[in-house]
């Protein structure tokens, strides 16, 4: 069962974060097949970019003709970018750190691969104290069941943990 589509908005307002429900996985299993590492079109510290493909296209087509239109929040959004990504070792903590995002952009952030390594989610406000946000309250964790759509805001802050083990893989849509 989905989450109600008015709790999503409710949750993107309030805390910059929300559980969107699940992608199907017939999809999702067919680019997992297609998750080769010599598909690599761009390596950072954090992360590799994996070609994007077909299969991609399923998933976000699914996202944005099932889900999407439910959530007021992006409804009216155009995906502005997408990219395929393999989290990776990463051997020091980060701090937390503020992304350099303006406000009101969004990250769906969909699970094809679990595995460890995805971004823990800070959630925090939209609503201002005097000049700066108020802090953040929780961390969340991405769900590491496949298919699984996390929205959060691009600005939120976030802290990377240690990743142990081959990392996970997941489909990143701007908004």
């Amino acid at each position: 069962m989905s989450p109600d589509a008015n709790d999503i908005d409710i949750k993107l307002k309030t805390s910059g974060v929300a559980l969107a429900g699940t992608i199907d996985l017939n999809l999702i299993r067919n680019l997992q097949s297609h998750l080769e590492p010599q598909n690599i079109t761009r390596r950072i510290t954090r992360q590799t970019h994996l070609q994007w493909n077909g299969d991609c296209d399923a998933i976000e087509a699914h996202f944005e003709s099932k889900i999407k239109p439910q959530i007021q929040t992006l409804s009216s959004r155009t995906c502005s970018n997408r990219w395929l990504v393999h989290f990776h070792d990463f051997p020091e903590r980060s701090n937390i750190y503020k992304p350099n995002v303006r406000a009101g952009k969004y990250t769906v952030l969909i699970v094809v691969k679990m595995g460890p390594g995805f971004p823990l989610l800070c959630e925090g406000t939209h609503l201002t104290e005097g000049a700066g946000i108020s802090p953040v309250t929780s961390i969340m964790d991405i769900p590491q069941e496949e298919g699984s759509v996390v929205i959060f805001d691009a600005s939120i802050a976030r802290q990377d943990p240690m990743v142990k083990g081959p990392g996970g893989s997941c489909i990143l849509l701007a908004y």
